[in-house]
């Protein structure tokens, strides 16, 4: 699973949906956080979500696992996620790393 953000068109539409993204030079642009679930395995995408801007990277995730992790589903995270650990809702609690 990774995460991450993408521009999306300059519209007025897609600014109120998904919010934007600033810079250095006070420039905004309509950003959306993006989430994929891939089968390393098989080389398939499983899901992909698009989120709005501001929700955090942590509660997309949890989105995105939503009725696809179970027993038998080996996850891997990204750094950011393994450290805010503390906030993240494992979809079974008693299965956290240790």
């Amino acid at each position: 699973m990774d995460g991450s953000t993408v521009p999306l068109a300059d519209t007025e539409e897609l600014r109120e949906k998904y919010g934007c993204a600033s810079n250095q030079t006070k420039y905004t642009a309509p950003t959306s956080r993006i989430c994929v679930l891939y089968d390393a395995l098989n080389h398939i995408t499983i899901k992909g979500m698009l989120h709005p801007y501001f929700i955090s990277e942590e509660k997309v995730s949890i989105s995105c696992l939503e009725n696809h992790a179970d027993e038998n589903t080996l996850l891997l995270f990204d750094l950011l996620l393994l450290h805010s650990r503390k906030k993240f809702q494992y979809p079974n609690a008693d299965d956290t790393p240790p």
